[in-house]
């Protein structure tokens, strides 16, 4: 996967907590057991949030 040059993608820090909560609010998302430590960032260069997505340990399967 190729990202534009004004894109990267990034573990997010504890500043980031309200806007991944907010964001997963606005999207009608169960907020159970959120937590920020699991998230991964798309940013733009300037700190623009373009986009979220939570990496999760699933213990109970194969894969």
């Amino acid at each position: 996967m190729t990202l534009p040059d004004d894109v990267l993608i990034r573990p997010a820090g504890e500043a980031d907590a309200q806007i991944i909560k907010q964001s997963i609010k606005d999207a009608g998302l169960d907020r159970t057991g959120l937590n920020w430590r699991r998230f991964k960032l798309a940013v733009t260069t300037e700190g623009e949030v373009l986009g979220m997505c939570q990496v999760r340990h699933y213990w109970d399967t194969r894969e």
